[in-house]
This record gives C-alpha cells, structure tokens and sequence, in this order.
C-alpha cells in the first residue's frame, strides 16, 4: 500500500501546483476554496451568485477565488507533511507561504478587540456584508491546523491557534450555559457564530480545537465543555435540527466526523469514556462500509444514494477517522483492514484525466457507474473539487500512514 498511497500523494500535490486553485503556485496568495465544473451544473446559477469572485480555467470550468481560512490551513498542513516524507524543502516554503498570507495578508481574522468575533476568521472575497458569516467549522480546523503547524517548528502560528481556540471557548460556554438553563433542543434565537450545534461536524471539531489547545499550554482549562460534550453527543440530533435528522441518530458523515475528533481528544485528555464513543462511531463506520471500501452517501447538501461516495462531507473524514482508530487503538485490527479498503479505493479512483482535473479528488464517485457522478449540489456533488475539505485532509491522512505519525505531533 506504501507505494500506491506515495504516488496518489504525489499526483495531488501536482494537481495543487498545475491546476490553477493556487496561483501563484507558492502558496503566496492563498489558495482557492475550489475548483467548479459548471458546464453543465445544475447548481451554477447560484454558485454564481454566491460566488461571483471566478477565474476561467478551461470551457466549463472555474476557480472560485474566495479565500477560506480553513482550507489555507489545512493545504499548508498537506504541503508541511509532503515536505517530511518527500525531503523537498520547497513544499515546506509553500506551507509557510500560505499561513504567512492567512496570518500576514488576508485581512481575515477579526483584530478588534471590541468585536464579538475578535480572534476568529471570515471569508475573503465574498458577498456577505462586513461582520457577517463566521463558522464554527471552519474557525475549529484553524485552531486545529495552526496549533499542529505550531507544534511541528511554525511557532509563531500557537499564537493565533491559542487566540482562535479561546474565541471559539467564549462562545461555545455561553451556548452550553444556555441549553444547560433551557434544555439540549432549545434552539437560542439568533447565534453569533453559524454551526452553532452539537453535531461533529460543528461543535465536535471545537472540542478537538479544546484539546490541542490545552495539549500545547499543558492544562485541562477547556475540559468542562469537551467533557459535557461527549456526553451528549451520541443522542443525536437535536429536535429542531432537520437537515441532521436520520433514522438511527447521526448520518454516516456525522459519525465520520466523529471518529477522528473523539480517539485525538480522548487520547489528549486520557479520558476512556470518550474513547468508548469514538469506538461506537468506529463500529457504525465498520457496520456501513461496503465491499469496496465506501460509504453511503446521505449528507443533506449532497446527492444521496448507497452506491455515491462523497468525498466532501464522508469518505475523507471516515479515512483520518479509521487512520486514527487504528494508530491509536493497535490492538483493533478491523480499523486497520476498514482503513486500508477506504483508501484503496480512494487510490483507485482518484482523478487522472487532463488539467484541471489530474491528479485531484471531485466532490462524488458514482460506484455503479465507475466514473464521476451523481450530479451536483450548491456545495456538493461531483461538480466541487475542494483544496481543503477534499483534497488536503485525504493527502494528509496518506501522509499521516506514510510517516507513521498522527494529528497529534
């Protein structure tokens, strides 16, 4: 497996470089948030509308150039790994490149102290007005991302990482202050920051942004949320929470989610309970995973279906979820073999056609077609190759295998 993980590790980085989503292609002025074939995208109207920041890449195809801070992290995570397996110094150059433009030029961090959002990231180039649209998700892997860059010779960035992860503590006390008063499915009124919710995809990847925070400072200052929250996550969504409703609790995403932020922060807190709701996440990925190594498709902003593998809100995160399973619990020889099957597959299907498409993972894998497909979503579907969300964080658990290392440095 060292080899076929090695050279899709390779062909991604090259699609970085020579795909048009980083121009330039050091890293110096970020990195765009995707690439989207609209061609034919059922969905282009209002990606156009939401998105009107685009550079043409060939017919059909864009690069929608607003900056997102979490995908700027997590590529620059991707090129700091790829730069200690592969030995090549210009890949670290590229890491540094791209934080130096999130913490040196984008502008996207909130520096006014007076703010409600003070220390945490918005979008650059977007139509929302000034002072709207900051996202949990996306203001957890900042944390997350800085706080490993941080602590694997970038120091300058635990700073930052420490400032982001203590906004986002400010605000995630005062909502469990307030479903503590009013009960887990009162929804508040209006919320600062969007994603204010208990799935994994939300709420889970800041209590990873809690531990590594606390890992760096050597304290258990931010334990009190992350232990509320583990023990109420496995009840599911909450009632006024529709898009997360599914017939057994969280979808397939959420427990993917949910089984790489559970075994990190239960391995940093040394919490065993935490850790038994990682491996129940662990055993629900292992009881829905097919034959070739996906998943069902059921997130709500993508197209659903049990032979769809989607590589936005699913496949990549169950692949870090199982990579961490069984790095950190050994002895569990089914997260390895459930591990290895995800990424074959991965390996297998990734993108080999022509610019601005080789060497990439798209948004959806249609399994009985054995092609791209599946249609399109305003943010999902086969029409969305993402730097982050995608293409990083699949790169980087094949880096992580590659190095026998983990998300904890």
């Amino acid at each position: 497996m060292k080899d076929q993980l090695e050279s899709a590790v390779g062909r991604n980085i090259e699609w970085f470089l020579h795909s048009g989503i980083m121009r330039p292609n050091d890293g110096f002025w970020g990195v765009a948030e995707r690439i989207a074939d609209i061609g034919s995208n059922e969905a282009k109207e209002k990606i156009d509308e939401f998105f009107p920041y685009q550079t043409p890449l060939n017919a059909g195809t864009v690069a929608l150039e607003h900056r997102r801070a979490d995908c700027a992290v997590e590529t620059a995570l991707m090129f700091d790994l790829a730069e200690e397996y592969f030995g090549e110094e210009r890949y670290r150059e590229i890491a540094e490149n791209l934080v130096g433009f999130l913490v040196d030029r984008s502008g996207m961090r909130e520096s006014d102290p007076a703010s409600k959002v003070w220390n945490l990231w918005r979008w650059a180039m977007q139509r929302f007005p000034a002072g709207d649209k900051v996202w949990v998700d996306d203001n957890a892997w900042v944390a997350i991302c800085l706080l490993i860059l941080g602590r694997r010779g970038h120091e300058r960035l635990v700073g930052p990482g420490l400032a982001t992860a203590d906004a986002l503590h400010r605000h995630m006390q005062a909502y469990f202050d307030f479903i503590e008063k009013k009960g887990r499915d009162a929804k508040p009124e209006a919320t600062i920051l969007d994603g204010t919710q208990l799935n994994p995809h939300w709420i889970g990847l800041a209590t990873l942004a809690f531990a590594l925070a606390d890992r760096v400072q050597g304290t258990r200052s931010r334990y009190g949320i992350v232990d509320k929250y583990y023990r109420t996550v496995l009840d599911g969504p909450q009632a006024w929470d529709r898009d997360s409703q599914c017939k057994n609790g969280w979808s397939i995403s959420e427990q993917a989610y949910l089984s790489f932020i559970a075994p990190l922060v239960a391995t940093v807190y040394g919490d065993a309970r935490i850790m038994e709701v990682a491996e129940k996440a662990g055993q629900i990925l292992l009881e829905n995973q097919k034959a070739d190594g996906h998943f069902t498709s059921n997130h709500f902003e993508a197209p659903e279906g049990d032979h769809f593998v989607d590589l936005i809100y699913t496949q990549n995160w169950a692949t870090l979820g199982l990579l961490h399973l069984s790095k950190l619990l050994p002895g569990k020889m089914e997260y390895r073999e459930a591990f290895e099957r995800s990424a074959g597959l991965l390996a297998h299907i990734q993108d080999r056609e022509e610019p601005p498409f080789k060497g990439c993972w798209r948004g959806m894998y249609d399994c009985e077609a054995g092609a791209w497909g599946g249609g399109n979503r305003f943010e999902g579907g086969q029409g969305s190759i993402y730097s982050g969300w995608t293409n990083a964080p699949i790169s980087i658990a094949f880096l992580l295998e590659l190095t026998g290392s983990t998300l904890l440095p």
